[in-house]
């Protein structure tokens, strides 16, 4: 019988150890003093809220009416080009763009909370239903699923695109939307437009 000896650490092993300990160890810094400060995972968190029904951290991290607004601005654009930068047409356009967003945020609140069903949620979406169609754009307003998102890059200091692709059931298509964050804290990006 062979005499059992006492299990003895060399050096090559607590070297490994200290290797795997020191790789975990960054890994954890990297997400966390990295990964958890950019726009990638701002968007993703807000994406996540949104997809639990979180109204009130969607709230808080994305300006509707920034975002409608801009919309808004761009379809009108792409409408009519040449006429839409005059004030004039600007200052005409306006109760519109206040009506599209008051019922977008409605829309947009409906949506995350499931209440699809209320009456307000169904008057707002006829009313934006009827003003796009009457402006040529046949886009509908509901039925829309978040399927992905790219990389964020930073347009400047404190700023950042992402790029958010959404699927529509009654287009039966997907549709890249660009989104503007801008950083409010050193761990805080909200979506502006």
């Amino acid at each position: 019988m062979k005499k059992r000896t006492p299990l003895r650490l060399d050096i090559k092993v607590l070297t490994a150890l200290l290797v795997i300990f020191c790789c975990i160890k960054a890994a954890f810094a990297a997400y966390t003093d990295v990964y958890m400060k950019t726009p990638d995972y701002a968007f993703a968190r807000i994406m996540e809220a949104a997809s639990r029904g979180d109204v009130d951290t969607v709230s808080d991290a994305a300006d509707e009416k920034a975002i409608i607004g801009q919309l808004f601005d761009s379809l009108i654009n792409r409408k009519d080009s040449s006429a839409a930068t005059l004030p004039l047409v600007k200052l005409s356009w306006e109760p519109l763009k206040q009506e599209a967003i008051e019922n977008g945020q409605i829309l947009i609140t409906g949506q995350i909370a499931a209440d699809t069903a209320s009456p307000v949620y169904s008057n707002a979406k006829t009313t934006i239903d009827r003003r796009l169609k009457a402006l040529g754009f046949p886009v509908p307003s509901a039925g829309w699923h978040y399927i992905s998102a790219s990389w964020g890059r930073q347009t400047e200091p404190g700023h950042a695109e992402i790029t958010a692709v959404f699927y529509n059931d009654a287009l039966k298509s997907s549709v890249p939307c660009t989104f503007t964050l801008e950083r409010k804290a050193s761990r805080e990006w909200n979506i502006t437009g």
